[in-house]
């Protein structure tokens, strides 16, 4: 968690020191709805885990970005599985496409934090249920995920991410 919270304040540092232009809310706000739809479209494919969809996923995440990938000693943490780059990243993908049919969710909370034109903080709040290829549903959870989004080529993929989460809590 350490290693996580040192993460953001680096990020958040780098940019709160770079002479860029400030931003206008206007501009702000049409980012945001970029990266909002792009956030919501790819939560959408997760209502059917088809190899279509799982191919479409895919491409939210780069290859080459480092700060998602990062090498050893550090490594990003995905379900249970250490995952130690882009190759593993998305073998863990695949098996939780092999086990899982789709997943039944409501977003309950979306904040946007624009840093700069090609940087987002994304707060997602969201309840869910799993519901897995043998018709058995887990859940309902609830979950508070952490994105940080970047522009590459004209498209929002995901820099970082996190997610915590815990057994929803019924009335």
């Amino acid at each position: 968690m350490e290693k996580i919270v040192k993460l953001l304040l680096a990020v958040l540092i780098m940019f709160s020191c770079q002479n860029v232009k400030e931003l206008t809310p206007q501009e702000k706000g049409v980012i945001s709805n970029e990266v909002k739809k792009a956030s919501v479209t790819y939560w959408e494919l997760n209502r059917d885990f088809s190899k279509v969809n799982l191919d479409l996923m895919k491409t939210y995440y780069d290859k080459n970005t480092e700060m998602l990938w990062q090498t050893d000693p550090v490594c990003a943490v995905f379900n249970i599985s250490m995952i130690r780059g882009y190759d593993e990243g998305m073998e863990s993908l695949d098996k939780i496409f092999e086990n899982r049919a789709s997943l039944d969710f409501t977003i309950t909370s979306q904040k946007f934090s624009v840093l700069s034109t090609d940087y987002v903080i994304e707060v997602l709040g969201m309840d869910y249920n799993i519901i897995a290829r043998g018709g058995e549903t887990y859940g309902p959870f609830e979950s508070i995920f952490t994105h940080v989004w970047i522009r590459l080529d004209g498209k929002w993929k995901y820099f970082y991410r996190h997610q915590s989460y815990r057994k929803k809590l019924l009335e």
